[in-house]
């Protein structure tokens, strides 16, 4: 996405990783963004901007257009794909991160595609839009998604010196002064105090003109006749649990509990048990905090392991545990959890594989070994 931006997490399943936790196990350092890529939604993308613990602002990104969201619109969009996507998080400088973010609330006065014209041709294009200070963006064509390169400028010469250098792609150009100036008069015809918040987000929590800022820090929303009811108050964010919520119409579908089913739960109860092992070898206390609170997000009630797991389907979840762990562990010790992680699935596919054939689950522990492996993309990223 970012050039230049340091890749913490790639591909990882939406299934395996639920995007709108993700930032809640971060640390107060980070500065950042996750990328959501939904299966059935080729070229559009949803932005997560992170800063800290806590989501700063959501976006949508498309080559051509982009536009704010609610954090609403994302956790609907997130349901509705039954959270078939791709995570991807990435870590920027505070210049740059300032840089990306503002582009979704500044209008263009530039987008052009220059494909084929030549350099004079482009700086000619640059130097009609009477522009000293601002953001030139250069957005090129890749997999999994578009590239983006940002420059700050200062003055027209700096914004004709980058201009002249691009070759090929989509250049916008972003007049810092000149939206900050339609914003204040955004706000003034509003009766908006400036810096209280632009009210950027429509109603319905969908995209809205990337050129009306938004400070969801400031947010104050202003009194409002009976007829025009404020927004319903967003739901709460989901439960810290690390496997995907079920549908409504799936929440009370059980695995019958034959005798094969009762010997595959132990055999994760005990796989779970060498994880938390390893993890404490590797990470110590941190992994002692966090552990315990996820597992009991994940399996509710008191007792052992296979009274918790009331179902084959349930004691899966197991294997969203160790993903989620791994992803979350510090980069110091995240390589070896990794390993560690990835051998205790092998040996449970290798030792129990006709027990999982007969199960109906041989495929899930298949797929999430060659994940941890780094087999295929949808990869963990290692340390």
């Amino acid at each position: 996405m970012i050039v230049g931006a340091l890749e913490i997490m790639r591909g990882v399943r939406g299934t395996l990783v639920h995007p709108l936790l993700l930032p809640g196990a971060q640390g107060p350092d980070l500065l950042g963004y996750i990328v959501i890529a939904y299966e059935d939604r080729c070229g559009l993308f949803d932005i997560l901007f992170v800063r800290g613990s806590r989501i700063e602002e959501c976006a949508c990104l498309h080559r051509e257009l982009r536009g704010v969201l609610s954090e609403g619109a994302v956790r609907a969009a997130l349901a509705s794909s039954r959270l078939k996507c791709r995570v991807y998080l990435y870590a920027l400088t505070r210049q740059v991160y300032n840089s990306f973010l503002s582009t979704f609330r500044c209008a263009p006065s530039l987008n052009v595609e220059v494909d084929g014209l030549s350099r004079k041709q482009v700086a000619a294009l640059a130097s009609g839009i009477q522009c000293a200070n601002g953001i030139l963006e250069v957005v090129r064509p890749a997999f999994p998604f578009p590239s983006i390169t940002l420059f700050r400028f200062h003055s027209r010469e700096e914004l004709l010196d980058q201009a002249e250098r691009i070759r090929g792609g989509r250049m916008l150009a972003y007049d810092v002064e000149l939206n900050a100036v339609m914003g204040d008069r955004s706000r003034a015809d509003t009766g908006d105090v400036p810096g209280g918040g632009s009210g950027s987000r429509a109603p319905d929590g969908g995209i809205t003109p990337a050129g009306e800022e938004h400070n969801p820090d400031d947010h104050a929303p202003s009194p409002a006749p009976a007829a025009e009811a404020a927004e319903p108050a967003a739901a709460p964010p989901p439960p810290p649990v690390t496997a995907a919520p079920r549908p409504e119409g799936r929440r009370e579908e059980r695995v019958p509990l034959t005798p094969d089913g009762r010997l595959l739960i132990a055999a994760f109860g005990r796989a779970l048990e060498e994880f938390e092992r390893a993890g404490r070898e590797i990470c110590g206390s941190r992994i002692e905090r966090n552990l315990p609170h996820i597992l009991a997000a994940v399996f509710p009630g008191a007792g052992a392991f296979e009274e918790r797991a009331a179902s084959v389907a349930e004691a899966l979840k197991v294997l969203g545990v160790f993903t989620h762990c791994v992803a979350q562990a510090a980069p110091i010790g995240r390589r070896s959890l990794r390993r560690a992680a990835r051998d205790i699935v092998k040996d449970m596919h290798q030792n129990h594989q006709k027990l999982l054939y007969r199960c109906g689950v041989e495929s899930q522990v298949r797929e999430c070994y060659r994940v941890l492996a780094g087999l295929r993309p949808g990869t963990v990223a290692a340390a």
